[in-house]
């Protein structure tokens, strides 16, 4: 369900400069998710140049969307109009969460 709308999301021309990422639980993440302390599934995560904005817990679909639009549109104007290393998440990816 959320993974459907991560897509659209992430294909909404507004949201170019979004990196979504996934972290499977299931596939030996348990230090990543201690670390980024996740207990609950889903957990999303807004992270910008590695510092953590905001998280939801659970899904709000609407609550989601709504924050993902707004971070994206305040936190566009302090990036450069090209895409870079310099990540919006979503969710986490074990490879850039710490960059």
């Amino acid at each position: 369900m959320i993974c459907s709308n991560v897509f659209d999301l992430s294909s909404d021309q507004n949201l170019t400069h979004i990196h979504f990422y996934r972290i499977d639980i299931d596939e030996n993440n348990i230090e990543l998710t201690q670390r980024l302390n996740i207990t609950t599934i889903p957990t999303i995560q807004w992270y910008f140049h590695g510092n953590k904005l905001d998280e939801l817990i659970g899904v709000d679909l609407e609550q989601f969307i709504n924050k993902t639009q707004h971070l994206a549109k305040v936190y566009k104007r302090k990036t450069i109009k090209k895409p870079s290393n310099d990540l919006l998440l979503s969710t986490i990816d074990e490879n850039n969460i710490l960059e």
